[in-house]
Formats: C-alpha cells, structure tokens, sequence
C-alpha cells in the first residue's frame, strides 16, 4: 500500500491540472468545482475527499499514541 502526504497530493493535482490543459478542464472531467481545485493548489483549504479520490486516493484520518513524558492537553 502506498501513502501520500498532503503536500505530494497537491503536487499529482498540479500535475493533472496541466496534463489535462487546466484547472478548468481537469474540473469538468472529474466533476468537481475548478474553485475547489484552484483553493487547494493555493494552500487555502485541506485537500477535501473528492480531490484526493481525483488523483487516485483516499482521506483516511489516524491516531498515533503519544510520546513518553508529551505534556498532555
């Protein structure tokens, strides 16, 4: 199984942004609002569910135990 860190998913959604001639395009192709792709690529939003599945991938949110002597909230 392969991750991807957020950063690497919004570089394969740049890069498909360009492959297929824009934001415009690759928007109408995956049926997804161009305003959401271009918020993204800007760094003002997280990458939502239908941007990650766009570029082959899925959001999955996981929980590591703390470190040893963490200060805890």
């Amino acid at each position: 199984m392969s991750y991807a860190t957020e950063a690497e998913i919004m570089n394969m959604l740049f890069d498909r942004c360009e492959q297929a001639g824009g934001v415009r395009r690759f928007a109408a192709q995956r049926n997804i609002s161009p305003s959401l792709i271009t918020e993204t690529l800007k760094g003002g939003r997280a990458v939502a569910t239908t941007i990650a599945a766009s570029v082959g991938f899925d959001v999955v949110t996981r929980f590591e135990p703390r470190q040893r002597g963490s200060n805890s909230l």
